[in-house]
């Protein structure tokens, strides 16, 4: 071993290189063509990238194993990348410059720009194609056939109505917008006339329609209405009730849609401006997943009622509030003397102070409240209760305790102290009895 081992010592690196032998030649020649086929690998690789630079386009895979193929009869696609094409020749991402040259211009901005208008043209010629000529060809072959005196004319029919019908454009050639809800006045709540008998105020249900017909009735409208007196003769541009009173809608309108209805009165708040009053109720779901009743206490400014045209004093804030409470509201009613609401509850009755916003409950015989009212002078309070008698509370003593019980008077659902008569209480009952007390 020692006699075919040579070694010689390289003075420029000073360091000894090992030279094999004549038994190792197989070894060193196999080396040798490895390191060459390292090199020209290399060289390749050296030349693949300078023809990648010089093409204007920077590669989003920069993988080196993969051969570099021709982009002569590429398919530029614009891809979901913004800034990037995609060849489907290599199936690569693309980096797009916008000034780049080279023999390659299928990546640049101004060549995509192209293919889209192209596509766009091409797009719209197939459309206008498709609409002047609309497709026949069964006539022709039917023809030749001889078949057209022979065949059936419900086919014949049907062919040429299809026929027709892949001629029509897929656009609308005239579109109409309509009112797609319908809304109509079905049931009266609530109705009250001024003094001076000019204007009327009401509180109607809403019927919705649509196209599959009358649906139930949902929400509810307050609508002023001012009466003019004329002539008993109907005239063409407007029609006359046969009273001679014209009849015509003011701009007072409140529309409660998404909540229900309970209670709704209109009392002068002083004696400039005129509030109506009214009590909603919604269900809603919790944080929880639960469902909860929410109730809505809300004053605002009838203009047609008041003395003040001002929008600025109608809109301040003592004339349009809201209260809302997790209880049912069934009723309400205000008290002009002591600037309170009350309010029916599902157990007893509450007194609110527009002014304070203190809150004060009255028994109401731990019953459902369907209706109250206040007497004109404001010290006393009526109310009907769910399965009793109307009682009567006086406000002025400290427990406000029931002074007064109404027989036969179960089940009130309305009742109202006479403005003109204060010592007159009318009810009216859940099957239309009307009672009256003095």
């Amino acid at each position: 071993m020692e006699y075919n081992k040579r070694y010689r010592r390289d003075r420029g690196m000073n360091r000894r290189r090992h030279v094999p032998s004549s038994n190792n030649s197989f070894v060193a020649e196999e080396a040798s063509s490895s390191d060459e086929q390292l090199r020209k690998r290399r060289r390749r690789r050296n030349r693949n990238n300078a023809l990648r630079s010089n093409r204007g386009m920077t590669e989003v895979d920069h993988s080196t194993n993969e051969q570099q193929l021709s982009h002569g009869n590429a398919i530029v696609e614009e891809s979901d990348i913004p800034g990037f094409a995609y060849d489907s020749v290599t199936k690569r991402y693309y980096r797009v410059q916008p000034q780049s040259s080279g023999p390659n211009i299928g990546f640049r901005e101004s060549d995509l720009r192209g293919i889209r208008q192209h596509k766009s043209f091409m797009a719209e010629r197939e459309r206008c194609c498709a609409k002047s000529c609309p497709s026949v060809s069964w006539l022709p072959k039917i023809m030749q056939n001889r078949e057209l005196r022979g065949s059936n004319i419900s086919r014949l029919t049907r062919l040429v109505t299809e026929g027709a019908l892949r001629g029509v454009r897929k656009e609308p050639s005239y579109v109409q917008k309509g009112y797609t809800d319908i809304e109509a006045l079905h049931s009266c709540h609530y109705m009250d006339i001024s003094v001076d008998g000019k204007t009327i105020v009401g509180c109607w249900s809403v019927k919705r329609r649509r196209d599959e017909g009358w649906r139930d009735t949902c929400g509810a409208r307050i609508i002023c209405f001012k009466v003019t007196a004329g002539s008993y003769h109907k005239i063409e541009s407007e029609c006359r009730s046969k009273f001679g009173l014209k009849i015509r809608s003011s701009t007072y309108c409140a529309n409660l849609i998404k909540s229900n209805l309970m209670d709704i009165c209109v009392e002068p708040i002083n004696d400039n401006v005129t509030c109506a009053l009214y009590v909603t109720t919604q269900t809603v779901v919790t944080m929880h997943n639960r469902f909860s009743t929410l109730s809505r206490v809300c004053i605002e400014p009838v203009a047609e009622f008041s003395s003040v045209y001002d929008s600025t004093e109608l809109h301040l804030p003592s004339y349009n509030m809201t209260w809302t409470c997790q209880e049912y509201v069934r009723a309400i009613a205000f008290n002009r003397n002591r600037m309170e609401i009350g309010i029916g509850l599902e157990e007893n009755a509450m007194l609110l102070n527009i002014s304070t916003e203190q809150t004060t409950r009255i028994s109401g015989l731990e019953k459902g409240v369907m209706s109250l009212t206040f007497s004109a002078d404001g010290n006393l309070l009526f109310m009907g209760v769910m399965g009793d008698n109307v009682v009567c509370s006086d406000l002025r003593m400290s427990n406000r305790d029931v002074v007064a019980t109404y027989n036969d008077t179960k089940n009130v659902g309305w009742l109202k102290a006479l403005r003109t008569k204060p010592d007159m209480l009318v009810t009216e009952d859940h099957v239309g009895i009307v009672s009256f007390f003095f």
